[in-house]
């Protein structure tokens, strides 16, 4: 019985080697078990040889006492398959280590959304401390320009030719000064996003997974659709102002930063919904029959409900856009006054920028709304990670129930959504 279950160990155990490699290959959480595992083994099993089990004092273990009864066939048949076994996991672990740590050496994830990378150094945000420190510093001579020429009632070409007095014109040049100063946080917050680590690990992950080219399509779509309605209303603009050079240079920053800030925004809410909807199918398609995975969706939300708030408000993006938001619903409830005063103007100048501003309000909350209630909406129709935990009550096995419940209580105390600090 002995030689028997030494001859048929190893095919069983290889056997069972290879269904948890390939669990581990889609499993993160797996491989890391794996690699746990194979280190422990290398430590301290008694059966491979060359494993040290002393720990630090390195004494090998003797195999004529594992072995001894078993035939010389059979004991070099183990020795060959444990040896082949234990090799393939060390040097799976090493892999995927050493692919970990040439992802951190290697360019960033933001690159790889980008055909040319060497956009990167002109894009507000994304080109470094430099690049930062040369947007910043022109916003600043922009804003500083605007109040001189307030201060010295002067008048753009655009403000001239309407019948405002020179009190309320130079308020607009004020109020201007002020929009392009709040470009400056958004730069700066835009730069701390696209180079910190947990928004790159996130990209990279996000990117190799079978979801990656879901996300290279909307973003190129996206971004598509941004230029074909940024371009045709900044040349709109130019147009009927007229407001000379200075205007045109001016008006193109202002589109050009808002295009940048459209583009990550989109990006962190559609990395945030990737992860959010991959939790909701596993909740959807989760069977009754298997038992014991709510504790693990249990951690899984709590990371995701971390992640998003790390992207959003651990970055301060939404500070800065809540920030932005509020400008321009002054801004537009200013120029609304005005256009009573000034029909003309508002029906030339002032009715595109209104219409465009107030769409990127309006998408920019419904976008946040969306995170939270994909998570803690209790419709039905919503199919939120709440709703879809609700319908399995009275199905898990009496077992997982308190696991089950324990979940639920999480996602309504814990609700996932966009904060600002």
């Amino acid at each position: 019985w002995a030689e028997l279950g030494l001859v048929a160990a190893p095919q069983l155990l290889s056997r069972i080697g290879q269904a948890l490699q390939d669990a581990s290959d889609a499993d993160p959480e797996m491989r890391e078990a794996m690699c746990l595992a194979a280190e422990h083994v290398g430590r301290t099993c008694l059966v491979w040889p060359g494993a040290s089990c002393g720990g630090d004092a390195g004494v090998q273990p003797d195999q004529g006492d594992v072995l001894s009864r078993a035939s010389p066939d059979v004991a070099d048949m183990w020795t060959d398959q444990g040896d082949a076994a234990f090799s393939k996991i060390i040097s799976d672990c090493s892999d995927s280590a050493s692919d970990e740590s040439e992802s951190l050496k290697g360019p960033r994830g933001i690159v790889r959304l980008i055909p040319r990378p060497r956009l990167l150094a002109v894009l507000p945000g994304c080109g470094g401390l430099i690049g930062t420190l040369l947007w910043a510093s022109c916003l600043i001579l922009g804003a500083m320009r605007c109040l001189y020429r307030a201060s010295q009632a002067e008048r753009w070409v655009w403000l001239a030719r309407s019948n405002l007095s020179r009190n309320v014109t130079s308020l607009i040049m004020c109020m201007f000064s002020a929009r392009l100063l709040t470009y400056i946080p958004l730069i700066l917050s835009i730069s701390k996003l696209a180079h910190s680590d947990a928004f790159d690990s996130a990209l990279h992950a996000e990117l190799d997974l079978d979801s990656g080219e879901e996300l290279r399509s909307f973003m190129r779509s996206t971004l598509i659709v941004f230029i074909m309605i940024l371009v045709p209303v900044m040349t709109a603009q130019i147009l009927r102002v007229q407001g000379g050079p200075e205007m045109c240079l001016v008006s193109f920053v202002w589109h050009f930063i808002h295009l940048v800030s459209c583009a990550a925004f989109m990006i962190v809410w559609k990395l945030s919904m990737l992860r959010i909807d991959r939790l909701r199918d596993r909740i959807r398609l989760m069977s009754a029959d298997i038992s014991g995975g709510w504790p693990r969706i249990t951690r899984e939300y709590q990371a995701l409900v971390d992640f998003v708030d790390e992207m959003w408000r651990g970055s301060h993006f939404s500070s800065v856009v809540v920030l932005i938001y509020a400008i321009d619903v002054v801004l537009l409830a200013f120029i609304i006054a005005v256009a009573k005063a000034d029909t003309v103007f508002f029906v030339q100048e002032a009715w595109l920028w209104i219409l465009v501003h107030s769409a990127s309000l309006c998408v920019g909350l419904y976008c946040w709304a969306q995170v939270h209630s994909r998570c803690a909406s209790r419709t039905y129709p919503k199919q939120s990670l709440l709703s879809l935990a609700a319908r399995h009550l009275g199905r898990v096995p009496r077992r997982d129930v308190i696991d089950h419940l324990c979940f639920l209580e999480v996602v309504n105390g814990l609700p996932c959504g966009v904060f600002v600090s």
